[in-house]
């Protein structure tokens, strides 16, 4: 990498994980990517995690399954070279998301992007954060 072969001090590469629920994941890319910059002696840090269920139908327990298997396999891939050290979601709570403001969806219900709903209760989400930070 020019960057590091020029000896600039670089540590950690922040991956910024807005996601779209209704798209999957290239898994296999994405672990070769992060593998790649792991050789190098880079940290990889997951940022600004959400995922965007606008266009998903279903009932909030349906689009909330669907948006933890998309933080599931986002983190599978990172950890395949090395524990997934940090994870900063974008905000907590789905009552303060930037994305409801921005994405509405058709059905005019709101958008569950985030670990916590809109009133601060744990959602699938936050179990799989739970599992990928819980021996680090």
């Amino acid at each position: 990498m020019e960057l590091l072969d020029q000896g600039v001090p670089l540590h950690a590469v922040g991956l910024q994980s807005h996601l779209h629920a209704e798209l999957e994941i290239d898994t296999h890319g994405l672990a070769e990517f992060v593998t790649e910059l792991r050789s190098w002696g880079l940290e990889v840090l997951v940022t600004e995690l959400d995922v965007d269920d606008q266009k998903l139908t279903g009932s909030p327990a349906e689009r909330d399954k669907i948006v933890a298997k998309r933080v599931d396999d986002l983190l599978t891939a990172i950890s395949t070279s090395g524990p997934v050290r940090s994870i900063l979601t974008w905000g907590l709570s789905d009552r303060y998301s930037w994305i409801n403001g921005t994405f509405a969806r058709a059905d005019k219900q709101p958008n569950r992007p985030l670990p916590l709903d809109g009133e601060f209760r744990p959602k699938p989400f936050m179990d799989v954060i739970s599992r990928f930070t819980r021996d680090v």
